[in-house]
C-alpha cells in the first residue's frame, strides 16, 4: 500500500516536472539555479558600485576644473601678477 502510493506520487511528480519544462520552453522563460542568481546579484552589485564610483569621479573632476579655472581668473585679474612698465625716461 505504501509502495504503491509512493509510486503514484513519483509518477505525478514526473508528470508535473514535464509539464513545467514544457511551460518554460513554450513561454520563453529561463530557469536559473541559486548559484547563478547569486552570481548575477554579485555582478549587479559590482556594476552599481562601478557606476557610483564613475559618477563620483566625474563630480570630483568637475569641481577640480572649476577650481582650476577660478584660480586662473583670479591670477589674471590680480594687479600683483601684471608686469610693471617703467615710465621713467632716461
Amino acid at each position: 500500500m505504501v509502495t504503491s502510493h509512493l509510486d503514484e506520487m513519483k509518477t505525478k511528480l514526473e508528470q508535473s516536472e514535464a509539464q513545467l519544462q514544457d511551460y518554460v520552453r513554450t513561454s520563453g522563460l529561463t530557469v536559473t539555479s541559486d548559484k547563478q542568481n547569486l552570481a548575477e546579484n554579485g555582478l549587479k552589485q559590482l556594476q552599481d558600485e562601478l557606476s557610483k564610483a564613475q559618477a563620483d569621479r566625474i563630480a570630483s573632476q568637475a569641481k577640480f576644473e572649476e577650481a582650476k579655472n577660478s584660480q586662473r581668473t583670479l591670477y589674471r585679474k590680480s594687479p600683483m601678477t601684471r608686469p610693471c612698465v617703467s615710465t621713467a625716461r632716461g
